[in-house]
């Protein structure tokens, strides 16, 4: 009988043509905002009676240094406290392409003046709801640093004040996570599951024996254990260790 081809490599193509076309649409629109919106915004005022209305722009040095500040201290957080504590890249790019739309977002409605109203911000509020990752399982600290991404996107696009005071709350939240995970700041416990094949310091009269025993095998600091099930026939146990 014939062989029939496999059809991965043509819907690899398919993909990654689909995945060309998109980036080039991307380009024409980013393209016609820069070069069709002046010419239309010239011809209007040429056109116009009365004096043009001033639209607030985004492309500023207030926009640009937020940016920048946003953008450094996410890339902080992110290689220098995330990556080398965990040592797993799967939420690299979540973490920076979300910390780059909330930023965005915030900025463009803190700059139109959009947060006055009541429904907008049911609305940013629906939008953050959306984030529950629940195709995936993720770990509460690495929700936590998702939350940090988000929070550093929110700070830097709408604090006033001087760029002083926003550095330095920048610096304490990233600290914080740094100073909290690295455990300087507080030392954090840690469990593992074991089994064990004899039960002879199993009781409770023997539980520094057993301490003792464990840690010597283990070389953990190991300060409590408990018992999650006991076999007497094959003489075997299943215990939890809480260890430094």
């Amino acid at each position: 009988m014939p062989k029939v081809r496999p059809m991965k490599p043509f819907f690899r193509s398919v993909q990654f043509a689909r995945a060309e076309v998109s980036w080039m649409l991307l380009l024409v629109v980013v393209l016609l905002c820069f070069i069709v919106e002046p010419a239309l915004a010239l011809d209007q005022a040429d056109g116009a009676k009365s004096a043009p209305t001033i639209r607030p722009q985004l492309f500023t040095p207030f926009f640009y240094t937020r940016l920048i500040i946003n953008t450094v201290f996410v890339v902080i957080l992110v290689m220098l406290v995330y990556l080398p504590i965990h040592r797993k890249k799967d939420y690299f790019f979540t973490f920076i392409v979300l910390n780059f739309l909330v930023f965005i977002i915030t900025f463009l409605i803190n700059k139109t003046s959009a947060f006055s109203s009541m429904g907008t911000a049911f609305g940013l509020l629906a939008f953050f709801s959306l984030l529950r990752l629940r195709t995936d399982t993720i770990s509460m600290k690495d929700m936590t640093y998702l939350f940090i991404v988000l929070t550093l996107g929110l700070v830097n696009a709408t604090m006033s004040g001087p760029y002083h005071e926003l550095i330095t709350l920048d610096v304490v939240i990233v600290g914080l996570a740094y100073g909290l995970d690295k455990e300087w700041l507080s030392k954090s416990i840690h469990m593992r599951e074991m089994k064990l094949d004899s039960l002879e310091f199993i009781v409770p009269q023997q539980a520094d024996k057993l301490l003792a025993d464990l840690r010597a095998k283990t070389g953990l600091e190991i300060q409590r254990v408990k018992v999650i099930s006991v076999d007497l026939v094959k003489k075997r146990a299943v215990i939890q260790v809480y260890y430094y």
